[in-house]
């Protein structure tokens, strides 16, 4: 009987985990997505700026990689340990989101302020309220990405029962520097608060703001979180590519809708970083990320 009870229980847990997705869709769209009788202002971001910013951003790192191991070299005595290779990564990675992040307050910020300034805050909303709409979204967001995240692999693991799931490659870089407090510190500092900066000013600040001066709010949230799920893909995570990038997808409408309903840069970037820290906490306690 018992057996029975819980062979049933698995089997309908698809189905009530679906129907529980599905309803904190609903609940999100009324909360994020729902019109809202403000006017729709087109921050007027041009292809240029579009054009230099992931110039910056995809480039750089190939101009940082041989410096870094140029200096790595010289100042190296005996062959290179995994430790040597994990710190030249995390400085490589940190060069790469701080100078882009310098880039992009220059770019925006000095060179063409007006749009810095609309980018980054087009509400008269406090700074306080921006920081709480994205800790107060963490929740659903967090939810329903998840049981997204879950369906995906129960698909998965309909067809190829034993498949191994590959962690996610910030994830796996995460684990690998925990043997050194110093790797493990830079690596948080990097998911946590350089890396939400970052990718919220290039792919909500600056490329969702760009597709909406061509297609609708809506259209446009969604191409940009395409784009930013998409970003994500790595060869090495197999068919747990399938998971990630559509769970990633789903995070990114959050953080899209958030941006367009606070109309402030701050509220998506206190959401990413409040998930990206979360995440970490698991990593440490758990052992997930």
């Amino acid at each position: 009987m018992g057996e029975a009870l819980l062979l049933s229980t698995a089997s309908a847990l698809p189905i009530i985990t679906t129907l529980f997705f599905l309803l904190l869709l609903v609940a999100s769209y009324y909360l994020y997505a729902a019109p809202t009788g403000k006017k729709i202002y087109v921050v007027p971001v041009s292809f240029q700026d579009v054009v230099w910013c992931f110039l910056v951003y995809f480039f750089l790192p190939w101009l940082l990689i041989p410096l870094l191991q140029a200096y790595a070299q010289s100042v190296q005595s005996g062959p290179a340990t995994t430790n040597d290779l994990l710190l030249l990564a995390s400085l490589i990675n940190m060069a790469h989101l701080i100078v882009t992040l310098l880039f992009f307050v220059v770019f925006f910020y000095l060179w063409r302020k007006p749009l810095g300034k609309l980018i980054w805050k087009r509400s008269k909303n406090s700074y306080i309220r921006d920081i709480a709409k994205g800790v107060v979204t963490w929740p659903i967001a967090f939810f329903t990405m998840t049981l997204w995240s879950q369906l995906i692999e129960w698909s998965i693991l309909y067809f190829s029962p034993n498949y191994p799931f590959q962690d996610q490659a910030p994830v796996l870089y995460l684990k690998r520097s925990q043997e050194s407090p110093l790797l493990f510190l830079s690596a948080c500092f990097l998911i946590i608060v350089l890396a939400p900066m970052v990718e919220e000013s290039l792919f909500r600040g600056v490329v969702q703001n760009f597709f909406k001066k061509y297609f609708s709010t809506y259209f446009s949230v969604f191409l940009s979180s395409l784009i930013f799920a998409f970003f994500h893909y790595s060869s090495d995570q197999g068919l747990s590519n399938l998971s990630i990038i559509s769970s990633l997808f789903v995070f990114a409408l959050f953080l899209g809708f958030l941006y367009e309903k606070e109309r402030s840069l701050l509220a998506p970037m206190v959401l990413h970083a409040l998930f990206n820290a979360i995440s970490v906490f698991y990593l440490i306690f758990f052992g997930e990320g």
